[in-house]
C-alpha cells in the first residue's frame, strides 16, 4: 500500500483508511465530479491510489455528474476531467452517470444529485463515495481578496455550511446516506463517504495540485465559474473571471483562473 498521507500548508490529508476499506471489500468507488477544480483533484487522487497500489483489476471507479438549467456545463467539463485523469493515470472509469435536470433550484438540485447517487448504487453497488467539498476562505484583514469573499459570501457564495471548524474533522463517514429510502435503510447497508478536502480551503486545494504536479495539466480543464449569463462566459465555455464569487475564490486560492 502506498500510504496516502499528503501534507499541505493547512495540515495533512490522511487517506490511509482507504486500505482498511479495501481489505473489507469496499472496491467500487463513486466520485462526484462537477467540472470544478475540487472534484477534479478528488477524482485524480482516487485514480492514483488505484494505480499506485496496482488495484486496476480489483477496484472499479465510477463518476457521477448532475447538469441543470443554471449549470448547463457541468457534464461537459466533467467529461473533460475524466478524460484527463484517465490520460494522466492510465486508470479508466467504468461508467460516468450523467443526467440533466430542468427545475434546478438549489434544493431540487441537491435532491437530484442524491437520486443519481441512489440510482447508481442500485445499478452497480458502490460502497465508497468521494466528494470534494472545501472550507470557505477565512477572514484575514491583511488579505483584501479574502475579505471580499467573506463579505459577499451570503449573497454570492455557497449556501451550505463550509466555515472552518475549531478542530479538523474526520474526513471519513459511514452510514451517512440516511436520505435514501426507508426500503434501502431496512437493508442495513453500510456505505462510506470520504471528503478529502473538508479541512482545506482553496489554497489547500492548490497545494494538492502542486503536490501531484498537475497544476498545468488537470487544473486548466476544470471550470469553477457559476455566472448565470451565457454572454459573460462565451456560452458557458470560459470563466467570467471577476464577475462571480466562485471565480474570485479560484483566483484567490490558485493565483490564476486557468
Amino acid at each position: 500500500m502506498v500510504v496516502m498521507i499528503i501534507n499541505t500548508t493547512q495540515g495533512t490529508v490522511d487517506l490511509s483508511k482507504i486500505k482498511t476499506l479495501y481489505d473489507q471489500g469496499v472496491r467500487k468507488w463513486l466520485v462526484s465530479i462537477s467540472g470544478g477544480c475540487d472534484s477534479a483533484i478528488i477524482g485524480y487522487i482516487a485514480a492514483q491510489i488505484i494505480r499506485d497500489n496496482n488495484w486496476q483489476d480489483s477496484v472499479q471507479l465510477y463518476a457521477m455528474t448532475g447538469d441543470g438549467e443554471s449549470r448547463p456545463y457541468n457534464i461537459k467539463f466533467a467529461k473533460q476531467i475524466i478524460t484527463k485523469i484517465e490520460e494522466l493515470t492510465k486508470v479508466k472509469f467504468v461508467k460516468h452517470f450523467a443526467r440533466g435536470i430542468k427545475n434546478d433550484s438549489e434544493e431540487n438540485y441537491m435532491n437530484y444529485q442524491l437520486k443519481i447517487a441512489y440510482d447508481s448504487y442500485r445499478e452497480v453497488g458502490w460502497g465508497l463515495f468521494w466528494h470534494g467539498i472545501t472550507q470557505n476562505p477565512s477572514a484575514d484583514p491583511n488579505d483584501p481578496q479574502a475579505m471580499h469573499l467573506v463579505e459577499t459570501i451570503e449573497t454570492h457564495g455557497p449556501n451550505d455550511d463550509r466555515n472552518a471548524k475549531p478542530e479538523p474533522v474526520d474526513i471519513f463517514q459511514t452510514e451517512i446516506f440516511d436520505e435514501f429510502t426507508e426500503e434501502f435503510l431496512n437493508e442495513d447497508r453500510h456505505l462510506h463517504r470520504v471528503h478529502p478536502l473538508q479541512n482545506l480551503n482553496k489554497k489547500g486545494v492548490a497545494d494538492l495540485y502542486k503536490h501531484f504536479g498537475v497544476m498545468d495539466s488537470l487544473f486548466p480543464v476544470t471550470r469553477s465559474c457559476e455566472h448565470p449569463e451565457a454572454e459573460k462566459t462565451n456560452n458557458f465555455t470560459t470563466h467570467c473571471e471577476t464577475d462571480c464569487w466562485w471565480c474570485w475564490e479560484r483566483l484567490w486560492g490558485f493565483g490564476r483562473i486557468i
